[in-house]
């Protein structure tokens, strides 16, 4: 017991059990952010190149598969200097409409990074005039599952000019939105998405599809983004470059965490 007339003190916290908890808040918005915007996250494989692999039987060889793509969904991606074109397949189950739409990073180095993308497949409007590596894969009739020389083409081009911006809470990043369409597709045929972009490149530019419009963020979704989260930060996609920056900023708070979660035990103990 203190002496009579002596407040009572509180020893203060640990300057690592206050951190512990800033990190807990910042990996709580990180990991919120998915399940607010309902958008179900997929990352383009590290290394993957777009115009490689030898799968056979396909127009565009090494395209990355999207299930589910009537799921609102968004898709992080670069394109590599050595790449041509990024390449993306989905088969629908049910006959829908879907919306397409493209977003670039709103970086001063990215501002003249305008990629543009093409839908491929049965049904859809054809608009444009696709380049010549579309145009090559559809008359080589390499698919053989409906891909042909007169399969609709839908091209939409990013256009010069003033491109309004939204900021992202997934990536807590700010975009520059990017031209948008929408497109009917045919249940069980196989649809190819395609980006890419004419300028010259020096590095890996990153871009983002944003794909569907039906909510379905669950469990497993929710399980997938965690892991999603600590890849996209840290550059572990596409032909990105490891973000070292990040690196350092998600291990301070596993220390501090650990740290904090030392103290605060040892604290309870000593009660």
């Amino acid at each position: 017991m203190p002496p009579t007339g002596t407040p009572l003190t509180r020893a203060p916290l640990p300057a690592a059990l206050v951190v512990a908890v800033l990190g807990l808040a910042l990996l709580g918005r990180l990991l919120a952010a998915a399940p607010a915007q309902a958008h179900v996250p997929l990352l383009e494989p590290a290394e993957h190149r777009g115009a490689d692999g030898a799968e056979e039987g396909s127009a565009f060889p090494g395209a990355v598969q999207v299930p589910t793509p009537e799921v609102s969904r968004a898709v992080y991606g670069t394109l590599a200097p050595d790449e041509q074109f990024d390449a993306y397949r989905f088969t629908v189950d049910e006959g829908v409409t879907i919306p397409v739409h493209i977003l670039v990073p709103a970086d001063g180095e990215l501002s003249d990074f305008r990629p543009s993308f093409a839908l491929v497949g049965p049904g859809i409007e054809s608009r444009g005039s696709p380049p010549a590596f579309i145009a090559q894969a559809l008359s080589a009739d390499a698919s053989g599952g409906g891909i042909s020389a007169d399969t609709p083409v839908m091209v939409v081009t990013h256009e010069p000019g003033e491109r309004s911006t939204f900021f992202e809470p997934f990536s807590l990043e700010r975009y520059w939105e990017g031209p948008e369409v929408k497109a009917e597709l045919v249940p069980g045929q196989s649809y190819f998405l395609l980006v890419w972009d004419e300028g010259v490149r020096s590095q890996a530019l990153p871009y983002v599809l944003g794909l569907g419009d039906v909510e379905r963020f669950g469990f497993s979704e929710a399980l997938h983004s965690v892991t999603a989260v600590f890849r996209l930060k840290l550059g572990l996609y596409g032909q990105e470059e490891f973000q070292w920056g990040w690196f350092f900023i998600l291990l301070l708070i596993l220390v501090f965490l650990l740290g904090g979660a030392f103290f605060l035990g040892r604290r309870m103990l000593s009660r």
